[in-house]
């Protein structure tokens, strides 16, 4: 709905695009007047229907590229994912692609942890702590 607003209100004079509500709401009080539309197409162009650039009118096979790093955590395998998605095209890999941006590389890396995740050196470094606190316990006082 289309108004102009009257003296009485502050915004006199201007013209606003409103829901019906709000619009009816402000006509019943006295502070503006419905515009009405010559036409359809006119109505649906001033409420933005009709224009390519309305933020839910999203063509799926749009040109361009987006990435995302899946953690373990929502991979039913439980590995780290990343995922290229060209258009309406979408294709998950093991390991960063040679043509990933540099963010996304490093991403991977983070949540990998592949330093940090290596089962023999964890081990090792337990055993490692295990022999220290048996040796400091041999000469701790007991009550």
């Amino acid at each position: 709905m289309k108004i102009r607003f009257l003296p009485p209100s502050p915004r006199a004079g201007q013209e606003t695009h409103c829901d019906n509500a709000a619009g009816r709401t402000a006509i019943l009080a006295g502070f503006a007047e419905e515009i009405r539309y010559s036409s359809a197409k006119e109505r649906l162009a001033a409420e933005g229907q009709g224009s390519p650039n309305v933020a839910g009118n999203v063509d799926p096979n749009a040109v361009g590229v987006e990435w995302a790093v899946f953690d373990s955590d929502g991979s039913a395998f439980s590995i780290v994912r990343v995922c290229k998605k060209v258009g309406s095209t979408t294709t998950f890999y093991a390991t960063p692609p040679d043509d990933a941006p540099p963010v996304i590389k490093q991403r991977f890396a983070e949540l990998t942890n592949a330093a940090k995740n290596d089962p023999a050196e964890a081990l090792a470094k337990a055993k490692r702590e295990q022999a220290e606190y048996d040796e400091r316990i041999k000469t701790a006082r007991r009550y």
